[in-house]
Order: C-alpha cells, then sequence, then structure tokens
C-alpha cells in the first residue's frame, strides 16, 4: 500500500471536475474510498455492475480525486486498490463565474443573503490567492477563529454587534497602511449566524 494522503483538503477548481462530484453515483462510490476499495468490492458492495462502478472510478482517478494505494492478489487476478486523494473537498465558488456575483451591491449587514455573499466572495479569493502564493513559492498567511456565544435577549445581541463593529473600527485605524506604503495587508471578515442548539 502506498503512503498516507498528502492533502487534508482538496480545491476543485475545474468544472469537469465538479460536474464529477455532482453525480450521485459517484459521490456515493467516492465516500467509500476513504479507505482502500477495489472496484470488484464496491460493485458488491452497492449491487452494481461491475462494469459500471469501473467506469466512474476511472473518470473520478482521470480528474485526480482518486489515487492508486496498491494491488492486492484475488483468484487469478490483480486488483487496484483505490483511495481518495484528500480527506475533504471544496468546490471553488468562482465557478460560477459572474452568476456567484451580484448585479448591484448588498448593503444589509445583518441579512443573511449578505452574509452568504461575502462568505463566497472570500472563499473564491481565498483558493485564487492561496494558488498564487503555490506559484510563486511564497507562505500564504491567514487566520481562523471560531466561538460560540449565547445571549439572553436580542437587545443584548444587537449591543454585542454593535460593540464588535465599534471595536473592528479602531482596530482598522490602529492597523493601516497608505497606499503606497509596502507591508503585509489582511482582509479580516467576520460573519455570525444562529446555532442550533445540538450542533
Amino acid at each position: 500500500m502506498a503512503g498516507e494522503r498528502a492533502n487534508d483538503l482538496q480545491i476543485i477548481t475545474e468544472e469537469r471536475a465538479a460536474q464529477a462530484f455532482l453525480d450521485p453515483t459517484r459521490r456515493m462510490l467516492a465516500s467509500a474510498l476513504r479507505k482502500p476499495q477495489s472496484a470488484a468490492g464496491l460493485a458488491q458492495r452497492f449491487g452494481l455492475p461491475r462494469q459500471r462502478v469501473n467506469y466512474h472510478l476511472r473518470t473520478l482517478e482521470s480528474l485526480g480525486m482518486l489515487e492508486l494505494a496498491g494491488t492486492r492478489q484475488k483468484r487469478n487476478c490483480t486488483e487496484r486498490m483505490l483511495r481518495l486523494t484528500a480527506d475533504a473537498y471544496c468546490i471553488d465558488p468562482g465557478l460560477l463565474g459572474e452568476l456567484g456575483r451580484p448585479t448591484e451591491p448588498v448593503n444589509d449587514r445583518f441579512g443573511i443573503t449578505a452574509v452568504i455573499l461575502r462568505l463566497s466572495r472570500a472563499l473564491s479569493d481565498i483558493i485564487a490567492r492561496k494558488r498564487r502564493a503555490e506559484r510563486d513559492g511564497r507562505r500564504f498567511d491567514s487566520l481562523c477563529a471560531e466561538v460560540t456565544l449565547g445571549f439572553r435577549s436580542r437587545d443584548e445581541q444587537q449591543s454585542f454587534m454593535i460593540e464588535l463593529q465599534r471595536f473592528l473600527k479602531e482596530k482598522s485605524e490602529s492597523y493601516r497602511l497608505d497606499e503606497d506604503r509596502k507591508g503585509r495587508r489582511l482582509r479580516v471578515l467576520v460573519t455570525a449566524y444562529e446555532k442550533d442548539e445540538d450542533a
């Protein structure tokens, strides 16, 4: 068997690859390949013709979503053992092109539409900048933090949001570079949304 997978996350930036994962049969087969499996084993497990399974696996392998993990001998046949190339996958929202961007700016800071659009834009921007940094052989700086907050009332929640906005504005004034000055710039995006009790 080959060694451990190299990627924790694989970003899908090509339309053909995204279309491949939109096929429910391929997603079902791929979900079973977190551990190495053969086409014969998958065909038996899901009750599908082996030829059909082989077709889907070859498609996913050609797109770089599956890799050969090794081989095993079974009776007079040598079975190829395949597995996913990553632990998780993410489709770049940038594949939507202009359709992923509104024709007019959404200014409602508290609306869910604004949250989704900004997160989508941020994800696409991060993916593009990450690829550029890898191409240039430099480190891509980022930060992620997540907390759960609890409020006794909507008024208390509103007070927190106002306080947070004030804090961010103060920090943006403290850490500022003139346009013509060299340095490192980070975009900070803060979003909040309701959390289920059991999530």
